[in-house]
């Protein structure tokens, strides 16, 4: 790519474009697809007609992706923690959520409901003195279900204050009542509860220990309950007056009725978000076709051909050049074709290396190591062989002419290679009797430690001879 780039076609260098991963190499950077996108964004030299239906696409899916996570998030929040009044409201009958909510001191209610919160009265000095004081320093989890019990005294404020947080109808029918329990007088102070910082008109919320609270939950949640039955859910027509067990399996019931609602959701922006996905990606394949349009070569791996076809037909090009396509599979050739394409040129050398399936047996029995490069070959389709070769040392050219290649000439260039330092000759095989370390798997490359053993060595004698490491290459048999 590098030599096509800084080719004269014309009196100009034509303008190349590189489908793939960022290049190694800087002189290729700019000819990146990424890079020119990038550049043309910046610009702002993309057709109006092809950015702006991309750029809608892309903020399409960033509401849907929120959506999703947000009930994933839900879905995970649910099983091991409390979920608010307002998040079940969709499950939850009308008559039960407003009897819920109509307790507005707190903003979970649903904690007093389950025994979690409690309303404390606010006392002064002088009210503190006329009262019985009630000692919850040794309180437990299984007195909460019995609050009714407890010493309580009430004067009349508190009882008009009771009567005002009955939920009344238009017709001054009652409703339902929160059941007294809910309410508490007393020194909190030194219980195992804790303040909420809520109060009003009187009441403050507390609520037990952390530590307390979440091993409730967590065993509510987690361990041996059992959901309401919906027949049974549509009977309670007040949540207050049920038992502190029937109050969890009536939460576990809204609970899982909430995970299903969110499921569905999730289905349906699942879809949504597929279905954007894929509206984005031909919006985005879009733009990169008006990115290469105007491109003299296109390079691609042929593995990127088949990602990016689109762009092949796209571009329709008339000539396609496949680099090293003995080493290629033939499926991998055609995938790189397009109607357009009327002229084929296949660079390869048979003789050397082959496609290597990943399994032995693909290669065995079906023959997937023959490209289609040495397929046209051996079927005497006409092909040019070059006879000067610009790399080898003339001793290593020698050892392949005439067996390999019937005619082939050394450049000058490789006439004029140094002696290697350090050893008679340039080119010597070492015979051994150490054999290989056996492997089980087709998949895994033989080793020999012997041959490892004596090849660093053999590097570490040549350094001392004045090579630097980047000149020493060691190359292993495939």
């Amino acid at each position: 790519m590098e030599g096509i780039r800084s080719a004269n076609v014309n009196g100009r260098q034509p303008i190349v474009t590189r489908i793939g991963g960022r290049s190694k190499t800087e002189e290729l950077k700019s000819c990146v697809l990424y890079e020119k996108v990038s550049l043309a964004k910046k610009r702002k030299t993309i057709p109006r007609s092809v950015y702006r239906p991309y750029s809608d696409a892309r903020k399409v899916m960033v509401p849907l992706k929120n959506r999703i996570i947000q009930c994933l998030s839900s879905i995970q929040h649910s099983r091991n923690r409390l979920l608010r009044a307002e998040q079940l409201e969709p499950v939850m009958h009308d008559h039960h959520y407003s009897q819920l909510t109509a307790l507005t001191l707190t903003k979970l209610p649903l904690e007093v409901w389950l025994g979690i919160r409690f309303l404390v009265t606010v006392q002064t000095e002088e009210e503190e003195t006329e009262k019985v004081q009630t000692d919850f320093h040794n309180t437990t989890e299984e007195t909460f279900e019995t609050y009714q019990d407890e010493l309580i005294h009430y004067d009349d404020n508190e009882v008009q204050r009771i009567q005002d947080d009955r939920l009344v109808d238009k017709d001054n029918k009652v409703l339902f009542q929160i059941p007294m329990h809910y309410r508490f007088e007393g020194d909190f102070s030194n219980s195992d509860c804790e303040e909420t910082g809520e109060s009003n008109d009187g009441w403050k919320v507390v609520q037990m220990s952390k530590n307390k609270r979440e091993r409730l939950i967590e065993h509510n949640l987690s361990y041996g309950l059992k959901a309401m039955e919906k027949e049974e859910v549509d009977s309670v027509m007040n949540i207050w007056s049920l038992s502190k067990q029937e109050k969890w399996t009536l939460y576990l019931h809204w609970r899982n009725n909430y995970i299903e609602l969110q499921k569905k959701l999730l289905e349906e922006y699942s879809d949504r978000y597929k279905d954007s996905c894929s509206d984005l990606q031909k919006r985005k394949q879009d733009l990169n076709l008006s990115v290469v349009a105007g491109t003299d070569v296109v390079g691609m791996t042929t593995t990127g051909a088949a990602k990016h076809n689109y762009i092949i037909k796209g571009i329709r090009p008339k000539i396609v050049i496949v680099e090293e396509a003995a080493e290629i599979f033939e499926a991998h050739i055609f995938a790189s074709l397009a109607p357009s394409v009327q002229q084929l040129v296949l660079i390869g050398d048979h003789e050397q290396l082959r496609p290597k399936p990943t399994y032995y047996e693909l290669e065995k029995n079906y023959k997937l190591d023959v490209s289609l490069f040495e397929r046209l070959t051996k079927n005497k389709c006409p092909v040019k062989t070059l006879s000067i070769q610009h790399r080898m040392r003339p001793e290593i050219a020698s050892l392949i002419t005439p067996t390999i290649y019937p005619v082939l000439y050394n450049h000058v260039s490789v006439e004029e290679y140094d002696h290697i330092q350090g050893v008679d000759k340039s080119l010597f095989f070492i015979a051994h009797t150490e054999l290989e370390l056996s492997s089980n798997s087709d998949n895994k490359s033989h080793s020999n430690r012997h041959e490892a053993m004596f090849l660093a060595a053999l590097c570490e004698y040549f350094i001392k001879q004045d090579y630097d490491v980047s000149q020493i290459t060691i190359l292993t048999l495939y």
